[in-house]
């Protein structure tokens, strides 16, 4: 080994240069601004800039100057610009729908760009345009701006623009979820190139050699001629590619991604492979120095060299080394692995045959994966194989071994096997069973509970059951007609009071009823019973109809306003409709009318149209009426008690949708639980019914307030309403993958403040995962 230490002649690899302890969510972008210069992004809302020195290794400090306009949500992309008088600015974009820019230097705004109608997802300059931007965004478009003016809004896409491109001042290439690439002149598209299988996710282009690369969640990246033919595949990452950049000193392409890696590739050849100790790396951004740094899920920024006079010191490497050699791998990644026929530790003695070689050897207590660096010309232990040896398994399928493997029998003499450990959660399990066969999603429930029946009792590893004889049919399962109801979280009603508007009205319904999980049925440990996804719509029955009454009474003595009647006991859906359709009425003070209302439409369907425009009327435009909106969106989610009612709000989700997202940024809980509730009713509706009207802007929506959410009863149920909607399965697969659910899932499940019903769902959210 001594030996091969020595060889000098390899290519010179990148080292660690240092470790940025950055943001206190994942880091989402990076963008130096000059060599010793750099700027990042997170969800934590914070743009940091900064003070790279050179001298032992990078040492960052941020810069203690504030930014003049700070996002109020979580940001994701960054970029540097250049003014003509020589000023570097700092672009940033981010849920808030907005670009700031800002000087690097002072912190000083220059310009808020608006015009985006959703998260601004991507950016970068224009080459040669001073004041050049381009930005692109989960509203479908991408726009071009000259200083902080709209020149072009690029419109084609059918889904959210993730990348973006100048490669001049005319000519532009966008990426989007909808799997293609467009490639512009001004506002004119002169092509749309197919090719990834999958979201495209970042571009980059090499002057040099006018190609450009994008990289995608097929896991491959592609490098085009302009004119959109494809000269060359690569391949080598596991998993989603997030981003890949060019060197144009060098010719290479660096690319990142959810693989916990950072590649380099050099006449598309697979040069160096980085291992990173973050589950993902979301951008890698590269220096005019050459130097690189990559934003990643664990909060940091890592940055390397291949420059030795900015090599870390020995402790930070150390650190570095330890973080990345206990990274847990799970089974799933690698494969099956038969632990006798694996080496042992004396076959890292011998050197690996290619750049990111993985060898895999049994200790006496694990099995260890290590990777082959070319460039250090030795083993990187990059992680312990989680569960990679199946423990008394003894069903094989596939070549693989399981706990059970199931006869499902589907009529007409079609029988299909399913394989099951008992570590998996059933409903992934029947999920996946669904995709792979090509069968309706109704049968989504009574598989999963197949499942349940037919494994409980079962102790990890232990086996099948007695009882169980997957082989002979004993334990045969037949789809009936209609789906049987699966266990799931059901609404509870709540009777505690709360009085966010003023004395003398207490609404019972204000405080959200909790959704709470249906109780776990005896079955097999440690496994519990799953949560989601959930099957029943949650409503908000309880009210004080003499309070609701004498508030009307208040409000009508003190407005001038003269009623037919205030007796909402027993003409309440009168009342209501009089109020809200009374110009005389005032506007912020509706929302005792919309109270009687949500409580109503329970029994009376054939009223949705109604109480959809009501709402409206109440909460869209000046002032902003919280109280409004709190007690009409629950109405809104009671309408989907009856089902006239839930088609009117179907027919109108648009409205729906736009209105929750004008309300779902405040401080006040009990609105987020409604915002929450309504989107949540609205991932029932796609369960039971398989479709995905406007399924975008509802993970949009709850992919935007997960993050940051305090409340207890909010997260739940926003966790709850992500894996219903990830249950639909192939439908909304692309929308979920674009939105980066799963990672959001995996924060959730990194944070120590959250209940353990949110942490079972979030577990089986990441599960029902398409």
């Amino acid at each position: 080994m001594a030996d091969l230490m020595q060889i000098d002649d390899a290519p010179k690899s990148y080292a660690l240069a240092g470790t940025l302890l950055a943001h206190t969510q994942d880091v989402k972008d990076v963008a130096f601004l000059a060599a010793d210069t750099l700027a990042t992004v997170s969800r934590d809302a914070a743009v940091r800039i900064w003070n790279l020195a050179a001298t032992d290794g990078f040492v960052g400090t941020p810069s203690e100057t504030p930014l003049a306009e700070p996002h109020t949500g979580y940001v994701n992309s960054v970029t540097r610009v250049q003014l003509e008088d020589g000023r570097v600015l700092v672009a940033s974009g981010g849920a808030d729908k907005l670009v700031h820019v800002h000087e690097a230097a002072t912190g000083k705004s220059v310009w808020t760009l608006v015009g985006h109608s959703e998260n601004v997802c991507a950016l970068e300059p224009i080459p040669g345009v001073p004041g050049g931007i381009i930005s692109g965004s989960w509203d479908k478009t991408a726009r071009v701006w000259v200083n902080g003016e709209c020149l072009y809004t690029l419109k084609g896409h059918q889904h959210a623009v993730w990348a973006v491109l100048a490669v001049d001042a005319t000519h532009f290439l966008t990426a989007s979820a909808d799997k293609t690439i467009k490639v512009w002149e001004g506002a004119k598209c002169l092509a749309t190139l197919p090719g990834h299988h999958d979201v495209v996710r970042g571009l980059a282009y090499l002057p040099s050699l006018d190609l450009f690369a994008s990289c995608s969640n097929d896991a491959s990246i592609r490098i085009w001629t302009r004119d959109g033919a494809t000269v060359q595949e690569m391949h080598g990452h596991t998993s989603f590619i997030y981003r890949v950049v060019a060197n144009p000193a060098t010719g290479e392409w660096i690319s990142c991604g959810e693989d916990r890696t950072v590649r380099v590739w050099k006449d598309g050849e697979l040069a160096q492979t980085i291992a990173v100790p973050s589950t993902s790396v979301w951008s890698v951004a590269i220096s005019d120095a050459g130097d690189l740094a990559a934003a990643c899920s664990d909060g940091s920024v890592y940055l390397y060299s291949r420059n030795p006079a900015k090599y870390a010191p020995a402790d930070v490497v150390a650190t570095y080394e330890q973080a990345l050699a206990s990274f847990a791998i799970p089974k799933n990644q690698i494969g099956d692995l038969n632990k006798e026929k694996l080496p042992g530790p004396e076959a890292l003695q011998s050197p690996g045959t290619k750049e990111g070689q993985i060898l895999m050897v049994k200790t006496e207590t694990s099995v260890e994966a290590h990777q082959w660096s070319m460039g250090q010309r030795k083993w990187v232990k990059v992680g312990d194989v989680v569960d990679a040896i199946g423990s008394g398994r003894k069903q094989v399928h596939d070549g693989k071994e399981y706990d059970y493997v199931f006869d499902i029998d589907l009529g007409s003499g079609r029988m299909l096997k399913l394989p099951y450990n008992v570590a998996d959660n059933p409903y992934a399990a029947a999920q996946q069973f669904i995709w792979k066969h090509e069968l309706s999603q109704e049968f989504l429930d009574q598989i999963a509970q197949f499942i349940v029946q037919n494994t409980r009792g079962e102790t990890l590893g232990a086996g099948t059951a007695s009882y169980a004889d997957p082989f002979t049919g004993g334990s045969r399962y037949t789809p009936a007609a209609a789906p049987a109801a699966a266990a799931a979280p059901t609404a509870a009603t709540n009777a505690s009071a709360f009085n966010p508007w003023t004395s003398g009205y207490t609404s019972a319904a204000a405080a959200a009823a909790p959704l709470a999980a249906a109780p776990a049925p005896a079955r097999r440990v440690p496994n519990r019973a799953p949560v989601l996804p959930v099957r029943d719509f949650v409503m908000f029955k309880q009210i004080n109809l003499a309070a609701v009454g004498k508030k009307i009474g208040e409000v009508a003595a003190a407005s001038g306003v003269t009623l037919a009647t205030t007796d909402v006991a027993s003409n309440g859906w009168a009342v209501a409709v009089e109020i809200v359709q009374n110009a005389s009425w005032p506007r912020t003070q509706k929302f005792p009318a919309l109270d009687v209302m949500r409580v109503e439409v329970l029994t009376l369907d054939g009223c949705g149209a109604k109480v959809v425009a009501a709402v409206e009327g109440a909460i869209v435009g000046e002032p902003r009426a919280d109280a409004n909106a709190m007690v009409g969106f629950r109405a809104i989610a009671n309408l989907f008690a009856l089902p006239g009612n839930r088609a009117a709000v179907i027919a109108a989700l648009p409205t729906v949708l736009r209105m929750l997202n004008e309300y779902r940024v405040t401080s006040n809980k009990n609105l987020r639980q409604s915002v929450v509730t309504v989107l949540l009713n609205i991932a029932v509706h796609f369960v039971q019914t398989g479709s995905s009207e406007e399924v975008l802007d509802v993970l949009a929506l709850l992919v935007e307030m997960v993050p940051g959410e305090t409340d207890p009863e909010t997260l739940y149920r926003a966790v709850a309403a992500l894996g219903t909607v990830a249950a639909v399965g192939a439908p909304v697969k692309v929308y979920v993958n674009a939105l980066e659910v799963g990672t959001l899932i995996r924060t959730v499940l990194g944070r120590t403040d959250i209940e353990a019903r949110t942490r079972d769902a979030a577990e089986d959210a990441l599960a029902l995962l398409p």
